[in-house]
């Protein structure tokens, strides 16, 4: 079962939580808002795909943005 609540009260409110969250937040928001992300672009260039992880496949290189061997 999952823990629903504690009885242990916090006295703090979790601001480093809410800042993660907001940040993940913005960042979602700029990404769907990006030209590239119509034809999905910006997920094959800066995504992980798993046939070029494992090298049996190569991406087109206008898809690639990123050094493959960074």
């Amino acid at each position: 079962m999952i823990p629903l609540k504690d009885e242990n009260s916090t006295l703090s409110t979790p601001i480093l939580s809410y800042a993660i969250i907001g940040i993940c937040v913005i960042v979602f928001l700029i990404q769907i808002s990006s030209p590239g992300f119509d034809n999905g672009n910006l997920f094959y260039s800066y995504g992980v795909v798993p046939a070029s992880l494992l090298g049996t496949e190569a991406l087109p290189n206008d898809l690639n943005k990123i050094d493959p061997y960074l």
